[in-house]
């Protein structure tokens, strides 16, 4: 009797952590998808924030009709195959290119062992993602001397 109403708690337990989970990754979504929307005014590109670039890059894919989710396995597969083999050869041409790239080296530092986690596409975020393209420069000066 015990063990059946204890199995039960356990079972009812279970199913409202992956009910909290699924709304918790839905408002995520919804909150990424409200940040996309930012209208970005470029006066210096050294300027941009790598979350500017981001929002930039997802805008290139919606107008482009590429329809990748952030932190996916085909997400990043895209990132990947750009800078190794500049695939897509229209974002090669987008104004702010290099930015775009600087924004796919952030991201796969950031996710970079993270996708074994069952949680990565909840817990998936830019570390710099308030840093400016300047402030990235500085840093990988002072760190590397170049």
């Amino acid at each position: 009797m015990f063990s059946k109403k204890f199995s039960t708690l356990i079972i009812g337990a279970v199913v409202l952590s992956f009910i909290c989970l699924f709304i918790y990754s839905k408002v995520c979504e919804k909150n990424r998808a409200d940040s996309l929307k930012k209208v970005i005014t470029v006066t210096s590109e050294d300027d941009l924030t790598i979350g500017d670039i981001e929002i930039i890059f997802q805008q290139y894919l919606d107008s482009n009709n590429i329809n990748l989710k952030f932190g996916t396995s085909e997400y990043t597969q895209y990132i990947q195959d750009q800078m190794f083999d500049s695939k897509d050869k229209n974002l090669c041409k987008h104004p702010y290119y290099n930015s775009i790239v600087a924004y796919f080296v952030e991201y796969l530092i950031d996710i970079e062992g993270k996708q074994d986690d069952p949680l990565f596409n909840l817990t998936i975020g830019l570390t710099n993602k308030n840093k400016t393209i300047s402030q990235i420069k500085n840093e990988s000066i002072k760190e590397f001397g170049t």
